[in-house]
């Protein structure tokens, strides 16, 4: 657990209250029998992209990450029945980032792919796509990804009645386990043009961005992690989590 100060004005009657301290936890995945799960689909408020009528698919994905290892198809965020219709993914092509959004069928899918293998081991790095409608942004430790967008979906929605685990493919004994630490996972349907509220320039987290209704704020360390948004994520089991060494504000 680490904590670090920032000024907050205009509270009371508008004086500088001084430095604030936000806790900022993580949690440690082993990379072969650990994983988070919720009862329900974590992203199951992202509108569907539908082409007609067309739906808004705005939103905003957000995390840390700190790989101790890193493996093709390791996983950090499955829902159930992964890779099948419907189903969501964040997983590893090894450094590279990837974002799985699969809808209906085939025709029905996109991937989003970092476009450099800029994930490193041992070190905390800063992801964030945000989708302005139907045009994903990426952003890597604060900096714009040229990243590829493979699959053209008009009808990718999410199923409310799905489970979602956290450091492996769901239910898979495949070996694809997340080997590494993860903070402050979140997800909103707004879209942001660029990382200020999420990443500071000292690279560090600060204050995440104000919400609108239906969102995820996963943070904590092993005893206290916890979704602090108003979606309901339904029942939380964790499983062989550990703290983690350091967190990415220290």
């Amino acid at each position: 657990m680490s904590t670090f100060g920032y000024t907050v004005a205009g509270f009371g009657a508008g004086a500088d209250q001084g430095p604030q301290e936000i806790t900022v936890d993580a949690i440690d995945f082993n990379g072969t029998t650990s994983v988070v799960r919720y009862a329900n689909n974590i992203f199951q408020y992202i509108p569907a992209e539908n082409a007609d009528p067309h739906t808004d698919f705005t939103h905003t994905i957000s995390f840390w990450i700190k790989p101790s290892t890193l493996t093709n198809a390791d996983t950090l965020v499955s829902t159930d029945a992964y890779n099948t219709f419907p189903s969501n993914a964040i997983r590893f092509a090894s450094n590279y980032i990837v974002f799985e959004y699969l809808g209906s069928n085939n025709s029905n899918v996109r991937f989003i792919q970092s476009s450099s293998g800029s994930i490193t081991t041992g070190s905390w790095h800063h992801i964030m796509l945000t989708w302005n409608d139907t045009t994903p942004t990426l952003y890597i430790d604060g900096s714009l990804d040229s990243h590829s967008s493979i699959g053209n979906g008009t009808d990718i929605t999410a199923d409310a009645t799905d489970a979602t685990d956290f450091g492996q493919r769901f239910n898979d004994t495949g070996g694809y386990d997340y080997d590494g630490c993860l903070a402050e996972f979140y997800i909103d349907l707004n879209y942001y043009t660029n990382t200020t509220n999420f990443r500071s320039t000292a690279g560090k987290p600060v204050q995440v961005p104000t919400p609108i209704s239906n969102y995820f704020y996963l943070t904590g360390d092993s005893t206290t992690w916890a979704n602090q948004g108003n979606g309901s994520a339904g029942t939380q089991t964790l499983t062989d989590i550990t703290d983690c060494a350091d967190s990415p504000s220290d």
